[in-house]
């Protein structure tokens, strides 16, 4: 991956208002804080688009196929996991590498950007970023936006808080000193208590009267994990225990604990601890000695 000089010739620069992106929107979430839709962009390889800029900053995250930014007369390679921070302004475009691309963008409201502010922190320049977590998490975001479930607000602003961590270089972990914060203790307590459906970043942020950006920072310092992956592991383990304690049915378990389905378990169990929930049961049963 890098960058390269790359000079195009322009006669008008398009200007997008919030919320306004080239291509086809195949899904679309919004919360409290945040607008995230999946773009796809269909056209031959080395179609480009208008120069154009946006008058919020959001990010752009590269979720299938290549194409190549320009921004400030510098070309940048993008493919799956590669993460863009358009400011505003910034006059670019994107010439297209394959048939089909599909690209993220997150756009945030004006308090979450004006809680980096209050924290004395930055949005840089225009910033492209690759590292080789972000595929991964492409892939999770772009799930939880096709599909939403009871844990997709929590996940997707915690993915987005995390991201905007990023690129803001403020994201890095540090090593564990003193004493964790005490309100840390009580945004686990709520996750907790409504693990099936967890309050969303921007709920716990507002519990504990912290920013979004420093409930993501703390939670992965001192827990260890984001704040998704903790909500999925609660939900998984209720699973287990209700699999081991109960005689009721796959389906019906699979209900109480907030999944959609009992595909949609057996997914997350195998993640999560390694194993199905038929599997589990009939652990179960080989310890009890009787049949499911």
């Amino acid at each position: 991956m890098g960058a390269r000089a790359h000079l195009h010739a322009r006669d008008v620069v398009v200007p997008l208002e919030r919320g306004s992106f080239f291509g086809e929107t195949r899904a679309r979430t919004t919360t409290a804080h945040l607008d995230v839709l999946l773009k796809r962009h269909e056209s031959r390889p080395g179609a480009t688009t208008p120069v154009h800029s946006h008058a919020p900053p959001y990010l752009a995250l590269v979720t299938r196929g290549a194409l190549r930014e320009t921004c400030g007369g510098v070309e940048y390679a993008c493919t799956p996991g590669s993460l863009a921070l358009d400011t505003v302004g910034a006059e670019h475009h994107d010439r297209y590498e394959s048939d089909a691309v599909e690209v993220i963008n997150i756009g945030f409201a004006p308090s979450w950007l004006e809680s980096l502010r209050e924290e004395e922190k930055r949005l840089p320049a225009f910033t492209w970023i690759n590292r080789r977590s972000l595929p991964e998490r492409a892939r999770t975001l772009r799930a939880h936006v096709e599909r939403p479930e009871p844990l997709s607000a929590l996940v997707i602003e915690g993915a987005a808080a995390e991201l905007l961590l990023l690129v803001t270089r403020t994201g890095a972990t540090h090593k564990r000193g003193g004493a964790a914060p005490r309100w840390l203790a009580t945004v686990e307590e709520a996750l907790r208590a409504e693990f099936r459906r967890p309050p969303s970043l921007s709920d716990l942020a507002r519990l504990v009267e912290r920013s979004p950006s420093q409930v993501v920072r703390a939670f992965r310092q001192w827990r260890g994990t984001t704040l998704g992956s903790f909500a999925r592991r609660l939900r998984a383990e209720y699973a287990r225990r209700a699999l081991f304690e109960t005689r009721a049915s796959l389906l019906e378990i699979s209900v109480d604990a907030g999944y959609s389905d009992k595909s949609h378990m057996t997914r997350e169990l195998r993640v999560h601890l390694g194993c199905t929930p038929g599997r589990l049961r009939r652990a179960r049963d080989d310890e009890s000695g009787r049949p499911a």
